[in-house]
């Protein structure tokens, strides 16, 4: 039989910034890896835009296409150590159980990027639908 413990939490301790680490425009989702040891992170070219300026105004704005990526970083050191391909304007990931690939969302284009983490190559990419 598994079990689950519950923990109680203190409000006694704060948490602090230990460090900040450039990765990029426009972070998005984060995932460490299985041990801990990394931190990956999803960065993105495309504007930001405010709820208030419509789809089409935002869509007219100048988007950075080499800043779209995934930024892997080093959580030991706390550095950034690359940053990998992913298609266009990564949203959302996740890593397979083995930590080999990257399944990555691309928000603008309707398509999941697969990516090799060690080589740091596209192995696919799969349309998902508009």
């Amino acid at each position: 039989m598994k079990t689950v413990r519950a923990c109680p939490f203190s409000t006694r301790i704060r948490a602090r910034v230990i460090a900040t680490v450039p990765v990029g425009k426009r972070p998005r989702g984060l995932k460490l890896n299985r041990d801990g040891s990394l931190l990956y992170v999803a960065v993105s070219g495309l504007p930001k835009c405010p709820p208030s300026v419509p789809d089409e105004e935002c869509a007219k704005l100048k988007r950075d296409l080499q800043a779209d990526g995934i930024a892997t970083i080093d959580t030991a050191t706390l550095k950034l150590t690359r940053v990998l391909e992913s298609g266009s304007d990564p949203e959302q990931f996740d890593l397979s159980r083995d930590g080999k690939r990257l399944y990555i969302s691309n928000e603008d284009s309707a398509q999941v990027t697969v990516l090799d983490t060690a080589g740091g190559a596209i192995v696919a990419t799969i349309p998902i639908g508009h």
